[in-house]
């Protein structure tokens, strides 16, 4: 426990700070991938709520913000320069730096001491997990020559594994960024608040949200805490222009949180093989790609014999949530009733209610479901027993089992599609 605490007026806002643009029309920001709305960024402009909130504050305060001084900022974008991008990503950072800009001067203009939180450390690392995502994502000619010389895989290439393989290096390495981006800063910004004992910081909305969230967490980490909570956010009004609003004594953000909490069960899958830290009975994956879509299930008791399946209930355990689900079987017929049992986050596939139908064969299910409000697309689902083992599944076998069950064209492959088919 520290005996010393740190009390600090926190604001969360949505600064635009950084962004890594690709010639193919995508952004890339806090770790994520999103298609480009606008070829003009949103100039988040200071609120007249936020200036009239910081005059209570006296001359002389010191202000934490997440930013960079200029030489750590040019070291971080030389060191993203010097790392041989593909030319999809070669233009680098973008310096999208007005907010802070019009942050510090109002700063100044009220006399306060403004302290930079950023640690380029943790950016250095940033960059090289941006780098092999760009390498997995194959947007250089070398990458073929690349994945043959670094990434040693015994999948059959000639019946689609391989592709499962790269998919799953290139999720393993987005979750990557974004732990080092999401989770990594979000301590090393802690730090720098805890040591700079500064009285009020300006940080961005998700780890601002997150930190109220745990509030008692951070308390017994780093010492700091937090005696109120402002937000100012870019949000659409009426007519599709975007206005900033300030809100002083928000609540937290609970689906900031639920995505915060989802990153964390990836991250945990990554290091561990697993995203509840224990050994599953059974695993699986939907139809997504093979990180994000695997799940554990843990039945309830009774359930039989260990090596065979026999569920009736139990929990499924995905890195956006968990469900419930009960089981019926008919022949080698199988239907799975699944509830979401907590709060789900935005990123995850199934929200709502869904039935899933599939086939038996042995310890496997291979089946597909409508997920609602989805305009009747349907998606593919693959559960089996975790290897009959006291150790972690192998997501990239499961993945080749839904491979195989989608394109495989032996006997054994082409019956259970057609009789899943036969019976909807």
């Amino acid at each position: 426990m520290v005996s010393q605490h740190n009390v600090v007026s926190l604001y969360g806002v949505e600064p635009n700070a950084f962004q890594i643009s690709t010639q193919k029309g995508f952004d890339y920001k806090g770790g994520r991938f999103s298609q480009r709305q606008t070829t003009h960024e949103i100039e988040g402009g200071l609120s007249r709520g936020l200036i009239q909130s910081l005059m209570r504050f006296p001359s002389g305060t010191r202000v934490g913000v997440e930013d960079f001084g200029p030489e750590d900022y040019e070291d971080v974008k030389r060191h993203f320069d010097s790392l041989d991008f593909p030319q999809g990503f070669s233009e680098g950072y973008s310096a999208s730096l007005s907010y802070w800009t019009k942050l510090r001067e109002l700063l100044t203009s009220l006399e306060f001491e403004v302290v930079n939180l950023e640690d380029k450390e943790p950016y250095f690392r940033y960059n090289s997990a941006l780098r092999e995502i760009a390498y997995w994502s194959g947007e250089n000619d070398d990458f073929h020559a690349f994945v043959c010389s670094e990434f040693n895989t015994k999948s059959d290439k000639s019946n689609g594994h391989w592709g499962v393989d790269v998919e799953y290096a290139l999720a393993r390495s987005k979750v990557n960024s974004r732990r080092i981006f999401e989770i990594e800063r979000d301590r090393a910004l802690l730090e720098a608040i805890k040591h700079s004992r500064v009285k009020v910081a300006f940080v961005g909305l998700g780890h601002a949200n997150y930190w109220v969230a745990n509030s008692g967490s951070v308390e017994e980490q780093f010492g700091v805490v937090f005696n109120s909570y402002s937000t100012e956010k870019i949000i659409p009004s009426e007519g599709g222009a975007m206005q900033v609003v300030f809100s002083q004594n928000s609540p937290s953000d609970s689906s900031l949180n639920l995505e915060r909490g989802s990153l964390e069960r990836m991250a945990r899958l990554v290091e561990t093989g697993s995203i509840s830290g224990r050994c599953p009975i059974f695993s699986g994956v939907f139809d997504s790609d093979p990180l994000t879509g695997f799940f554990e299930v843990f039945p309830d008791t009774p359930w039989g014999p260990r090596n065979r399946l026999n569920l009736n209930s139990g929990i499924i355990v995905t890195c956006f949530g968990d469900y419930s689900f009960s089981a019926s079987y008919n022949g080698q017929q199988v239907e799975l009733n699944v509830i979401p049992k907590s709060d789900i986050s935005p990123d995850g596939l199934i929200k709502e209610p869904v039935k899933i139908k599939g086939i038996r064969h042995g310890n496997s299910v291979f089946g597909r479901y409508v997920q609602p409000n989805s305009g009747g697309r349907g998606y593919d689902f693959c559960l089996t027993h975790s290897l009959i083992g006291n150790r972690p599944p192998n997501i990239i076998d499961l993945s080749h089992l839904l491979v195989d069950f989608n394109h495989g064209e032996s006997k054994k492959w082409k019956k259970l599609r057609k009789l899943l088919e036969r019976d909807g």
